[in-house]
């Protein structure tokens, strides 16, 4: 399982971490931004997933996600959040 994770965010990382304790093929790529993780696409293998925080850089008002999911058309993205509103 490939995962492209970009977050400090417990809950993202929290997921991750659940998924390797889970399954021993989990392989993630991990990113700081938005940005970052456009750069890492071209060099990822086809991830099987996609974690992403809606408060990381880069995401100004979901931009960054459509520029995202523009990249990854049929991958899955997984959008965690810091707040419950």
């Amino acid at each position: 399982m490939k995962v492209l994770a970009a977050d400090g965010h417990i809950l993202c990382c929290g997921l991750v971490r659940a998924l390797q304790l889970l399954r021993e093929d989990v392989c993630v790529t991990a990113a700081d931004s938005i940005d970052e993780m456009l750069t890492l696409i071209p060099g990822c293998l086809i991830s099987t997933f996609v974690a992403v925080s809606a408060s990381m850089p880069g995401m100004e008002n979901f931009a960054g996600l459509r520029r995202l999911v523009e990249k990854l058309p049929d991958v899955p993205v997984v959008v965690t959040s810091p707040s419950e509103k």
